[in-house]
């Protein structure tokens, strides 16, 4: 290990972008079990809670329903259980069901005395129509715009049944107020957005760019925005103790924590460990040496973004660890983690979506533009991204990586971007690596006293 007295040498953070993986979705009749994130009791105050699929053993990537074999109706409309990774159309089919399969049965009831009355007529002309929605959905937003799910379901009036079948209105009544909640909850709930967890995957990166609740501005598409430094003090902060370079560290006023956090990183990231939720209170334990847990400040493990806001009223996506000022709850650091590389997907574009949660879910963040930075850790042995040559694969070891989000507009997607390259946690005997690190979180602890809380 590099002597911590001695000058060191100069080193440089390595601008490689963040790599991920390109597959396309594959379809919910073909999926295999998921494993569910066991709960996570937090040893710091905040409460342990179950995080959605795929966040378990993050070593297995998502997968679709709990079985092999695809459930059908009489409509054969499939039943997909509940998980995160779900193509539109798929999702969309399944929001559906329940109100397809009420008409189904209306129109199966009622057929042998109404088959030639207009309502029955028209209803099965709906029904046909809204069977067809899921084959043209491209993107989830467009579930809510459909001119099929506008009319509401008004049930005919007993004069226009046909004669002799009075007897039956009371039941068409409220078989027909039965439709109209279910049509009212579609447009209610209509497609959700993308979950954190499917979102890092970034197999369909253009709808989601497409979308406005997942959108950000990153630069694709469109132009590059500005950089986060010029939008606000804590950014410029970092980049400027990020690239300081001095004789020695020890004139530094916090050397001795700093230089324990590098070296703690050094010795337990590169180790193998066999639940996702090992590696991450080793991460954590490292980083209380900088960051402590004291009046003002702590670290909330398995929380939402938006713990400001009342519990009745917090996302249901989790975080793996957010570093936030106790008072206020303002989050200064979201920290995501991957058991390895290509497990589980991307931890800074998970970081990316747990941020929109953020901003939408508590609007009053805006006004201050709601800094914040990411830290992404994946313990990688091989990576390559489809978009990139291959002479941007990672080289092995463990490699963290800082980003921010900065919200600069009331009605506009948040501006992310890596703040610089990743670092690269394995011990090296010409000591690079522990600079690196070492500057990284050196320009961390000074930058998030910049953000207001």
């Amino acid at each position: 290990m590099d002597d911590p007295d001695g000058p060191r040498r100069s080193g440089r953070l390595a601008a490689i972008g963040t790599a991920t993986g390109n597959k396309a979705v594959e379809k919910a009749q073909t999926s295999k079990p998921s494993a569910q994130k066991s709960t996570t009791s937090n040893s710091l105050g905040s409460k342990g809670t179950q995080k959605p699929a795929p966040k378990t053993s993050k070593s297995t990537g998502s997968k679709l329903g709990k079985d092999d074999t695809k459930k059908t109706t009489r409509m054969n409309l499939p039943v997909v259980e509940d998980q995160e990774e779900l193509p539109p159309q798929t999702e969309a089919t399944k929001i559906l069901f329940p109100l397809l399969n009420e008409i189904e049965g209306i129109l199966g009831h009622f057929g042998h005395a109404h088959q030639g009355d207009p309502w029955y007529n028209n209803l099965k002309l709906r029904c046909n129509l809204l069977g067809d929605i899921p084959n043209n959905i491209e993107i989830r937003k467009d579930l809510a715009d459909r001119a099929e799910l506008k009319l509401p379901f008004d049930c005919p009036s007993q004069d226009a049944l046909a004669e002799g079948t009075a007897e039956n209105h009371p039941l068409l009544q409220n078989k027909f107020k039965d439709l109209e909640k279910h049509r009212e909850a579609i447009i209610r709930r209509g497609l959700e957005p993308v979950a954190p967890s499917a979102y890092c995957l970034r197999r369909a990166y253009v709808s989601y760019q497409l979308d406005g609740r997942t959108a950000i501005r990153a630069g694709r598409p469109g132009p590059f925005s500005l950089p986060l430094e010029l939008f606000h003090s804590a950014f410029r902060t970092y980049t400027g103790w990020v690239v300081h370079k001095s004789d020695s560290f020890q004139s530094d006023e916090n050397f001795i924590a700093l230089d324990r956090c590098v070296r703690t990183l050094q010795d337990t990231m590169p180790q193998f460990f066999a639940t996702h939720d090992e590696r991450q209170k080793a991460f954590l334990e490292a980083l209380l040496e900088v960051f402590p847990q004291n009046d003002l400040y702590g670290w909330f493990q398995n929380e939402p973004a938006d713990l400001l806001n009342p519990p009745h009223n917090r996302s249901k996506h989790k975080i793996d660890l957010v570093y936030l000022h106790k008072l206020t709850r303002i989050p200064l650091i979201f920290v995501e983690i991957k058991l390895e590389m290509g497990e589980g997907g991307d931890p800074f574009w998970q970081n990316n979506r747990l941020y929109k949660t953020l901003i939408d879910s508590c609007p009053p963040v805006r006004k201050s533009g709601a800094p914040v930075f990411f830290l992404h850790l994946s313990g990688m042995t091989f990576m390559q991204d489809n978009y990139f040559h291959i002479s941007h694969i990672f080289s092995p070891g463990v490699h963290l990586g800082v980003g921010g989000a900065y919200c600069d507009a009331k009605d506009q997607p948040p501006v992310v971007q890596q703040l610089g390259g990743y670092v690269n946690l394995q011990f090296d005997f010409s000591g690079r690596n522990f600079e690196e690190g070492y500057r990284l979180i050196r320009a961390l602890f000074h930058a998030i006293k910049e953000i207001p809380t």
